[in-house]
């Protein structure tokens, strides 16, 4: 029988997985893309060459460079003013900032670590052309179907994953705002600007409010990076984790052979190696960043009473203590929930040769077999290549906590608000 075009296509409209797979490329996948052009890791332009005009081409090749440029500004300025991301407050001594010390370790190097990671993602978006979180997206919505897990099911997924780009975007938005009261908190305290040499910058020099320009603009850009990898991230965590529980429901009712269920519990783990080897490593990269940024600034904050804080310095180091804990802590949960759905998968083996049910009929040779597959099969999560587990960070988080509100009772360490 020959399906006419019309036929076709009222199918595919009628079809509740397409339907919810073109609502979710329209409102995560498309916004996101548009996210990762605006970084420069893809074209503004995303057309064939042959059907672009000289100046989109110009556009598409200039444009990564302005938003390096402004990085690399943002770096520059930050070292030479020590403008700290943590706290306002920096050290001066003579009308100079007081930071050579820690130059190094404090700017250089995260700004190192920052520009390994952009550059890692643009090979790996632009020369490469990865499309690993639109291919899992297809994948996931194509094995999930109305009756594996239902049409609010993936309304959720979706909801979820609008939630990880309006979060992103939230972020990025909130650290503008604490960078910008960062340097009004910094110029107004000390009366001016300070740099590595003097002399310090008159807060109505006008030289302040180009250098605050490019800051800022490149702290946007920094930022944008940052959030681009965490979003891609926890995307392709939760796609995974719903590709798991529809294939999870599929093997317990039944649905799938044996055979084909062992072949899809390889792709699977062949999609968790996947996400270890191509994202993990440049999020492990920032976590580094995110990590130091939040002692930092809990040093800072401790440090408060001695360096004279009044409410306002507090309360601006506070928030930036929490947007970088933020974006440290989202990962790792998300990590550390992909691997306990991976583990979750792994016992259904269990689970199937233990009580059969509807896999009762099968001989007994393979239901073993079944059970000596999904035993062996490595899946987990990893960051750092460093499996991650949802009981190891719980037991980490209860140390660090358990020994701070020690050392607080303790009084080596307080925190007092003066005003």
């Amino acid at each position: 029988a020959i399906i006419s075009h019309d036929m076709a296509a009222s199918y595919l409209t009628d079809n509740p997985t397409s339907i919810a797979l073109d609502r979710c490329k329209q409102h995560v996948l498309t916004p996101y893309l548009r996210f990762v052009s605006f970084i420069g890791w893809l074209p503004i332009f995303r057309f064939g060459p042959s059907n672009q005009s000289l100046c989109e081409r110009a556009i598409n090749f200039c444009y990564p460079l302005l938003v390096i440029a402004f990085i690399f500004a943002a770096y520059v300025i930050q070292c030479l003013t020590c403008f700290r991301r943590d706290t306002p407050y920096i050290q001066i001594v003579n009308g100079t900032v007081h930071c050579t010390d820690t130059i190094i370790s404090q700017y250089i190097i995260p700004d190192l670590l920052h520009s390994i990671a952009f550059f890692y993602c643009f090979y790996l978006f632009r020369i490469a052309g990865s499309e690993h979180l639109q291919t899992m997206m297809e994948r996931t919505f194509l094995q999930a179907r109305p009756t594996d897990f239902g049409e609010n099911s993936q309304k959720k997924l979706i909801k979820i994953l609008r939630f990880f780009l309006y979060l992103g975007i939230a972020l990025v938005f909130a650290s503008f705002l604490i960078q910008l009261f960062h340097l009004i908190i910094r110029i107004d305290r000390d009366g001016g600007f300070a740099l590595l040499w003097p002399p310090m910058l008159n807060k109505h020099d006008p030289r302040i409010f180009v250098l605050g320009f490019f800051l800022l603009v490149g702290f946007v850009m920094l930022d944008s990076v940052y959030v681009a990898l965490v979003i891609n991230y926890a995307s392709h965590c939760q796609l995974l984790i719903f590709y798991i529980q529809g294939l999870k429901q599929k093997i317990l009712e039944r649905t799938c052979n044996l055979e084909k269920a062992m072949k899809e519990i390889r792709d699977t783990a062949f999609y968790v190696e996947e996400l270890n080897d191509a994202i993990a490593p440049a999020v492990s990269i920032i976590l580094f960043n995110f990590a130091t940024s939040s002692i930092l600034g809990l040093n800072a904050l401790i440090s408060g009473r001695h360096n004279h804080f009044n409410a306002v310095t507090y309360a601006d180091t506070i928030l930036s203590i929490m947007l970088w804990l933020a974006l440290l802590s989202i990962p790792f949960i998300q990590a550390s929930r992909l691997t306990s759905y991976c583990r979750s998968l792994k016992k259904v083996g269990i689970r199937i040769r233990v009580r059969p049910f509807v896999y009762k009929n099968e001989p007994r040779e393979d239901l073993d077999s079944f059970l000596l597959f999904t035993s062996e099969i490595k899946m987990r999560a990893k960051l750092f290549k460093v499996p991650v587990i949802s009981s190891t960070v719980f037991f980490i988080l209860v140390t660090v906590t358990l020994v701070a509100l020690v050392l607080f009772q303790l009084g080596i360490l307080s925190i007092w608000f003066t005003s």
